[in-house]
Order: C-alpha cells, then sequence, then structure tokens
C-alpha cells in the first residue's frame, strides 16, 4: 500500500533484526503462477531475475516448485509443456549472462540517458511518473505499478522525441514496459521507431513487439526492443502503441486499458555477468 516499506525496505530491516539476534535470513523464491483462481503455470522469468536481483543479501534462496514448472530440453516427460521448457532454459541464460536491461532496478547504460526527451502527450495525471526525464534517467522501477517511477497512459500511446546530441547510428532502440492484467495495464502490441536529422522530417526505422502475449498475468515488466535497426540521426522517435480496449473475459473488460513505462532506451550498453550459487 502507499507509504509501506518498500520490499528492499523491508528486506533490509529484517536483515538487521536477524544480524541482532544472531539469526540465519532466507528467502522464499517462488516459481509459480496462480491463473483462473488455482491453476498453477511456469512464472515468467523476468520476475524471477527481478526478485533475484533486487534481494542479493539474504544468506540463502529457497527455489518453491511444484514438479514440472521447470523442465530441461532432455526430460521424457514434461508436465508443464513448452512453458517450463522455456523457463529452464531462460534462467540458464541468466546463469551465463547475467540479468538483463533495468533488472531489479539496476542502472541502465545507453545513448539517450540524460539526454532532452518530449513527450507528445502528458501522462494520465494518476501516474505522472517522475516527467518526461524520467524516461531516460537510466533506473528502472519494480514490477509494482504503485511505484512512482512507472509514468502511465489510459487507453493512450506513450510517444516521445529523444535528441541524441549528434547524429550517430541508431542500431538498437527499446521501450521498458510493465504488464500486470489484474490491474488492467497491458504491453504495448507494437513499438515503432523512427529517426531524423532536423527534428521536423522522421524515416521509419522499425518495430519491435513484446515476447510475451497479452496473456501473461503479471506484474511482470519487459524491454521490447530491436537489436538490428539500420539507421542513423540526431532525434529519435519511439511509439508505443496502447493496447486498446480490454477484451472480454479478463478484468476490466469493455475499459481502455493501461500502458506503462519507465526508460526509453537506444543503443544500450550490455555487460556480462553471473551470479554464483
Amino acid at each position: 500500500p502507499a507509504g509501506d516499506l518498500t520490499g528492499e525496505e523491508a528486506a533490509a530491516l529484517l536483515r538487521s533484526l536477524c544480524d541482532e539476534a544472531g539469526c540465519h535470513l532466507w528467502m522464499d523464491l517462488e516459481t509459480f503462477v496462480f491463473r483462473n483462481g488455482a491453476e498453477l503455470h511456469p512464472r515468467p522469468i523476468e520476475g524471477l531475475i527481478d526478485d533475484l536481483v533486487r534481494f542479493p543479501d539474504f544468506e540463502k534462496t529457497l527455489h518453491y516448485q511444484f514438479p514440472g514448472l521447470m523442465s530441461a530440453p532432455s526430460m521424457p516427460r514434461r508436465p508443464g509443456g513448452g512453458p517450463s521448457v522455456r523457463l529452464y532454459e531462460a534462467y540458464r541464460r541468466f546463469l551465463a549472462e547475467g540479468p538483463p536491461l533495468g533488472a531489479g532496478g539496476r542502472e541502465m547504460m545507453h545513448a539517450a540517458r540524460g539526454r532532452p526527451i518530449s513527450l507528445a502527450r502528458e501522462p494520465d495525471p494518476r501516474y505522472p511518473g517522475t516527467g518526461a526525464a524520467g524516461l531516460a534517467d537510466g533506473r528502472g522501477a519494480p514490477p509494482e505499478y504503485r511505484d512512482r517511477r512507472w509514468i502511465g497512459f489510459l487507453g493512450a500511446d506513450l510517444e516521445v522525441v529523444i535528441d541524441l546530441g549528434r547524429t550517430m547510428d541508431v542500431t538498437s532502440a527499446a521501450v521498458r514496459c510493465l504488464q500486470f492484467v489484474e490491474a488492467g495495464i497491458y504491453f504495448p502490441p507494437e513499438v515503432l521507431f523512427a529517426v531524423s536529422d532536423d527534428n521536423a522530417t522522421f524515416r521509419d526505422a522499425g518495430n519491435a513487439r513484446p515476447a510475451l502475449s497479452p496473456g501473461e498475468p503479471g506484474p511482470v515488466t519487459s524491454i521490447i526492443e530491436n537489436r538490428g535497426l539500420e539507421a542513423r540521426g540526431r532525434w529519435v522517435r519511439v511509439r508505443a502503441r496502447n493496447f486498446g480496449v480490454v477484451p472480454p473475459g479478463r478484468p476490466g473488460a469493455g475499459v481502455a486499458a493501461w500502458l506503462f513505462a519507465d526508460e526509453v532506451l537506444v543503443n544500450p550498453e550490455r555487460t556480462k555477468g553471473t551470479i554464483d550459487g
């Protein structure tokens, strides 16, 4: 709830109390999500990684799962089906490559960071974020829609223009978004990228679509990115299309969907890392 401790603050408090008392502090990391009231499904890897990165100071992390939520491709039987194999493979990539951009609130380095950025329309006054500048500050928000870093648009697209300060090759562009179906927040079905030399005439540079489906309940974050752009310019325009009207059978059916974003990235830098244990 608003005004309550954040997850990180609660973990720090628990750690101080346990240190004082000489107790152990372990974390139970659930690897499943509920759907349709009772069904267990493999949890999106983004949420798992976010928890692991946000809370690194626990003595142990206990992985609690039911059989089939993670399945190696070599297993003859896979009760969880394809999603359980994808979660297993994504976790192996995480161990080999380290956390993705923005996971756990880690800073993101990219060419648009700290550059002038303008919004084509103002966000909903209930979710103003930290203004346009917050979309290029390199700081990601946790998958909690009440976090003040999320900027929200009700039934409207997010469209920004970034001044990179000089003409450069644009090989990758992205927007980091939140999906939480229960709250009517959906990933944009498409993100469009364009470049300009004069901030007046823009040339299409490409598009990107989310890897997760609109049926993924969340809350989960994702960087919707195109890494294969072949463009050059000084100004970059990013337009994330709103999901539209929530379809029947989902929370908030028949009303406009929310679009939440916390960062727009151009040519992000990636560093390889590993997680012990």
